[in-house]
């Protein structure tokens, strides 16, 4: 059957000369893969490229990996890039399309009289927020099992499907045809396989491997804006269907051309060039990602004691799922997901409260710092507010509301093009230094800013979104390329699927949270157990540290 699939694709494949570099290469393959290949037992490739001494089995098969040229390399990685900007995390742009359906009127049928807006209404519209953001978490290992099993080319295809289904029922719904919530969740199910598929190509320039991983991680960050074109273009008398039918264009071309694109198997790394390694160190025992290579197969390979220290690179799923360094880092992540999502949902009720807390304060160097009676007025204003849509009860000024607005929009903008900002330094970090020191970098900015939202103030506040950006972009980079370099890329879509349930269920709480802060009137104490949590775990930088200076210990017993 996987034959026949195979021979299915090969005049596709074949045809691709028109590509010249993308063609010469799927061409041979479409070749060895043909029928009359595996009659014959003939399944060598020549290349013009670089080649892989490794081999991967494929059935009976043997076949010699064939890498692209490092030019090429470079534009593969920009066109996955491309294709996660377009798709991988819409979902979380949530805001411009809920004023789109506001706007509509879409499900102000739940209202009193058939028109919103009314509590009702925001029920439902943050009920498609939730479901789909619940959606993309547990959805990433499933597609981890997938990329593990069947290859990033058919990863990506299934996820492009799923986006297509999702951009067609957001189209077409309606109140009689009521799929908004299951189409929003595909746009989350759909875009995660796209961008997760790509990670692999990081192996193709192993000496910027953190710096790609960052790029691929901060497009999740990116496409958040693309609701805010729709929404400018719905403003300009663009229909909903019209808009999201257009936009189904963009999964298919990504279906389309996957197979011209990506091969079928994750790439495995290719040696870095001796000039990069003489920039970088070589093996100078930093720990850096770019700086580490596999193990090479064949007569050539190195030395026993030439080989990087990796043990759990090699090991079992199941010994690198239950490793303590495994453990520890979901637990790292799942706390450190919970801070940036938490400050992400409440950011708009933090900014307010810090602006009602500016009305009673005292300047100090550029900074508000808030009066002792701050906290008791906020919360009085809460309890004599009547207006259900007032976020923590306070009514604000006309001044004070355009001061609310200009941050919450400032914020909107500097999270996605700061994490492209971000994505420089990061990545430098990733190539250039020790993994401890990354995750360490990484742990600080979580404490200073979970210290900088206990300071009242504009400044305070734009220096808070500022360093969030970096916290964010740090996060999923470093933790995406601890896993990569430490486990290797053989069960990368597993393990990071596992990591990131692990952190779902650690979201699981937030509204509990949230709910904590809002009845409270302030998030002033929430915001002090999360500085108390962070410097918990400056812990795992430390660990990383000991463990990577040890000769022996955990690491000699792959733990």
């Amino acid at each position: 059957g996987s034959k026949r699939l195979v021979a299915l694709f090969c005049p596709l494949l074949s045809s691709a000369g028109a590509w010249p570099r993308v063609g010469a290469r799927w061409g041979r393959v479409a070749e060895m893969h043909s029928p009359m290949a595996y009659r014959s037992g003939s399944t060598d490739i020549t290349s013009p490229y670089s080649r892989l001494d490794d081999t991967v089995n494929w059935r009976s098969a043997v076949v010699s990996q064939t890498l692209p040229s490092r030019s090429a390399s470079f534009g593969l990685i920009a066109i996955a890039a491309l294709q996660g900007v377009l798709t991988s995390g819409m979902v979380f742009g949530w805001a411009p399309l809920q004023l789109m359906f506001e706007e509509e009127g879409i499900f102000g049928w739940e209202c009193e009289g058939g028109k919103g807006p009314c509590p009702e209404q925001t029920l439902r519209l943050n009920k498609v927020y939730g479901v789909a953001t619940t959606a993309f978490c547990f959805c990433v290992w499933p597609t981890g099992v997938v990329l593990d099993r069947f290859g990033p080319r058919v990863c990506c295809m299934m996820g492009s499907c799923f986006f297509a289904i999702g951009c067609a029922l957001l189209a077409l719904s309606t109140q009689e045809f009521d799929y908004f919530v299951v189409g929003y969740s595909l746009l989350a199910v759909g875009g995660l396989p796209v961008v997760l598929s790509v990670m692999h190509l990081s192996n193709l320039l192993p000496e910027f491997a953190g710096t790609i991983i960052t790029i691929f991680n901060v497009c999740i960050d990116v496409s958040s804006l693309n609701f805010k074109v729709i929404y400018v273009l719905y403003s300009y008398g663009v229909s909903r269907r019209d808009l999201f039918t257009g936009y189904a264009v963009v999964p298919v071309l990504i279906f389309l051309s996957a197979p011209l694109l990506w091969p079928m198997q994750k790439y495995e790394p290719r040696e870095s060039p001796p000039a990069t390694e003489s920039l970088t160190g070589g093996n100078s025992g930093s720990g850096a990602p770019g700086q580490q290579q596999q193990p090479r197969q064949g007569a050539d390979a190195p030395a026993p004691e030439a080989q990087p220290k990796t043990p759990l690179a090699n090991a079992s799923f199941a010994r690198q799922a239950t490793s303590t360094h495994f453990i520890l880092c979901c637990l790292f992540t799942g706390l450190q997901l919970l801070h940036v999502n938490l400050y992400i949902g409440s950011v708009d009720d933090q900014v307010r409260e810090a602006v009602a807390g500016m009305g009673n304060t005292t300047m100090a160097a550029g900074l508000m710092i808030p009066a002792p009676a701050a906290p008791q007025l906020a919360l009085a204003a809460r309890a004599t507010d009547a207006d259900l849509g007032a976020l923590l009860g306070y009514e604000a000024s006309p001044d004070a509301q355009a001061l609310i607005d200009s941050l919450c929009s400032a914020f909107a903008w500097i999270l996605p093009l700061g994490g492209v900002a971000m994505t420089y330094p990061v990545g430098w970090m990733l190539d250039n230094l020790s993994m401890w020191q990354c995750v360490f970098a990484l742990s600080f900015a979580g404490v200073a800013h979970s210290a900088l939202t206990l300071v009242q103030g504009t400044f305070a506040l734009y220096a808070g979104f500022l360093l969030f950006a970096y916290y964010r972009a740090a996060l999923f980079g470093t933790m995406a390329t601890e896993v990569a370099f430490t486990f290797g890329h053989g069960n990368f879509g597993k393990l990071w699927g596992i990591l990131y349930f692990v952190a779902g269920c650690a979201n699981v709480t937030l509204p509990y949270i949230a709910k904590m802060g809002t009845d409270s009137g302030s998030f002033s104490y929430i915001n002090a157990a999360q500085l108390l949590v962070g410097g918990l775990l400056l812990g795992y930088p430390l660990w990383l540290f000991l463990r990577e200076g040890s000769e022996g210990g955990d690491e000699g017993e792959g733990d």
